[in-house]
């Protein structure tokens, strides 16, 4: 993305508050990468490392100040500075958890609200920067933090983002306009400040336009295209396949209702982190789709779209219950209302018509034992029953760090899937390849001489990917999924898997140890 801004001549960027979710070391490349100027304006702690890597840092602008050219092409333009704003900061509602300790290479913890930061960039331009007719801020927050901010008489106008639509209003005697240009880029907002005369204060006028009304620039276009291959690739690329003759799977009334979208993928979460259960929130799931015979890559991260840390938490069976009875209790009152709260559950824990649990993990509920629990660090800050349980039991909290991914585990589990598959495929009829170890050892050799076509010893991607397409059929077989498999057992990391490798990746899918270490 940072190229195409580029290509698009941009002065200026701020922060929003996604720019967390690609990582520390990512966001610093970035940073350096854009070629405008990165503007933070109420994040103070914020330290960039330098490009050089020696251990040295900066830290982004306040401001940038443009002169503006009269129409008539004389000198002595106007001055007008440019701020940029993310939410956040002590007493708005994003104070407690909203970001993770580390978010914004750490920083996260020194975000001042806008408004108060904007008192003090106003203050700090009047001293150093006399010239400046006035401020104009770039903000990155919620709809009421902007009203705020343009009706304090300190701005002309507020240029907003995050808010996904269109949004314009007017604020204060003063008619300060907070205009946010809606999500993807479908609407450029052109906003004009004209001063007639020796008038300190600008006349603002707003317009959007429909970026579709406008032909695309034809290097533009073809920088986006080629960078969108992969993602095009994704797009088709199956990752699960539905059974023969089974029934659709649909996240469509995920907020309503037990989902089997999300049942399945509770089940891929419980499997890889080998807990008793896996809750996942309904309101992380976005896709809002049946799906009748496979799944994509693209279709998963459609549905887990919010980056979602997964941790395990030890709770007792009274505990868990009261969790998932309590996040369900408007399915109840409220069967009509959405409930972004409610847990969706692993297949494995049943819960009775009347909210208590039947089974965990297929077997009677224990009173007295304590269950390894999967799920996400948002709702292990955030769930209600949770703060009492964790004050009389500290020892039980966990790091929102320790876990991980979601979509990283649901990747890790459907390409083991097909990897099991694809050993089942190479062993004979009734052999029992979960406990008999010279079963396994057969079809693993088998496997082995099927795929390294060039008999070098080692797998490639490529190769994988015809014995995908020979076994599993065309579906499963696109070279972005034979790559994630070769990933998942690829100890080396050199590309390639050797026998060696494949014996010790499968049992470690079939969590067995049959192949041994030589």
């Amino acid at each position: 993305m940072v190229g195409a801004l580029n290509r698009l001549g941009l002065d200026a960027v701020c922060f929003g508050n996604h720019e967390k979710d690609v990582g520390n070391a990512s966001l610093a490349q970035r940073i350096h990468e854009f070629k405008g100027v990165w503007l933070n304006s109420n994040m103070p702690g914020l330290q960039v490392p330098a490009p050089s890597g020696d251990g040295q840092s900066f830290q982004l602008p306040r401001y940038h100040v443009l002169e503006l050219q009269p129409e008539d092409g004389s000198e002595g333009g106007r001055k007008v500075a440019i701020g940029g704003f993310t939410l956040g900061g002590s007493g708005t509602v994003y104070e407690r958890n909203y970001y993770e300790p580390e978010a914004f290479l750490g920083a996260a913890g020194s975000i001042v609200p806008t408004l108060t930061a904007a008192q003090e960039l106003v203050q700090e331009l009047k001293e150093k920067e006399p010239e400046v007719c006035c401020l104009v801020p770039l903000t990155h927050q919620d709809m009421p933090e902007d009203v705020a901010l343009a009706g304090s008489g300190l701005v002309p106008v507020v240029i907003g983002g995050h808010d996904h639509e269109v949004m314009q209003t007017v604020v204060g005697d003063h008619g300060c306009t907070v205009i946010k240009g809606g999500m993807d880029a479908e609407h450029a907002v052109i906003v004009d400040l004209e001063w007639h005369g020796d008038d300190t204060a600008p006349v603002v006028t707003v317009e959007l336009k429909n970026v579709d009304d406008y032909e695309p620039d034809d290097l533009l276009q073809k920088y986006v295209e080629k960078h969108l291959a992969p993602v095009r690739e994704l797009e088709v690329s199956v990752i699960y396949e539905l059974p023969p003759g089974s029934a659709p799977l649909s996240s469509e009334r995920v907020r309503f209702a037990p989902s089997s979208v999300a049942t399945l993928l509770c089940d891929a979460v419980r499997s890889i982190f080998h807990t008793d259960a896996a809750l996942l929130n309904a309101g992380g799931f976005k896709g809002f789709t049946t799906y009748s015979e496979v799944m994509t890559f693209s279709d998963m991260k459609k549905e887990v779209a919010y980056p979602t840390e997964m941790v395990i938490l030890p709770l007792p069976a009274t505990i868990l219950q009261e969790m998932v009875a309590a996040s369900r209790a408007l399915w109840t009152t409220s069967p009509d209302e959405e409930n972004n709260g409610a847990y969706q559950v692993d297949s494995g824990l049943v819960v009775a018509e009347d909210g208590t649990l039947a089974s965990i993990a297929g077997s009677p509920v224990e009173e007295e034992k304590i269950y390894r629990v999967a799920i996400s660090s948002y709702n292990v800050e955030r769930d209600p029953v949770l703060p009492q349980f964790f004050e009389e039991h500290p020892e039980a909290r966990v790091a929102g760090d320790s876990g991980r991914g979601l979509l990283e585990l649901l990747v890790e589990y459907f390409c083991g899937r097909m990897w099991r598959r694809l050993l089942e495929s190479g062993s004979g009829q009734g052999e029992d390849l979960a406990h008999d170890s010279e079963a396994q050892r057969r079809a693993l050799y088998g496997l082995f001489l099927l795929f390294d076509k060039d008999m070098d010893g080692d797998i490639e991607a490529g190769e994988l990917q015809e014995a995908l397409t020979a076994r599993l059929g065309g579906r499963l077989s696109s070279s972005l999924v034979a790559k994630n498999m070769i990933q998942m057992v690829d100890v080396d990391e050199d590309g390639e898997v050797s026998v060696k490798e494949l014996a010790q990746g499968l049992a470690k899918i079939l969590q067995t140890d049959v192949f041994g270490s030589s």
